[in-house]
């Protein structure tokens, strides 16, 4: 989480807004709106207001992410047994680490390279 000014969230009373940055370290889908929970919040000098982008929309020069991708079981490339929790996976796939690299997630996210074949004779 980064602000735009200063290291809390809440402004001075007539200060430019403070737009507080939150980045995810792994996009595993679209998420739902990030919500501002105010019950606890005083204001000693002005209002107090949240406003909150998602889906590309642009606050303050800052452009909301829209999630891409999906946290699918076995990645959609393998068999899930449930009762151990771990993926049986499909040929040419194999654990990732939850960003395309081969990894221990025993998730089958990982393409594995491809091997050739020579014939001997």
């Amino acid at each position: 989480m980064t602000y735009s000014s200063g290291t809390q969230a809440c402004t001075a009373p007539a200060s430019p807004a403070n737009i507080i940055t939150v980045t995810f370290p792994v996009d595993h889908g679209d998420i739902p709106p990030l919500r501002a929970v105010t019950t606890s919040l005083t204001s000693t000098g002005g209002a107090v207001s949240f406003v909150i982008a998602d889906n590309g929309v642009t606050i303050g020069g800052v452009r909301s992410q829209q999630g891409t991708k999906e946290s699918a079981v076995c990645s959609n490339r393998g068999y899930c047994n449930y009762q151990q929790g771990t993926c049986t996976c499909s040929f040419g796939y194999g654990s990732s680490d939850g960003r395309g690299n081969h990894g221990n997630r025993d998730d089958c996210g990982y393409i594995l390279p491809k091997v050739k074949f020579v014939a001997q004779e």
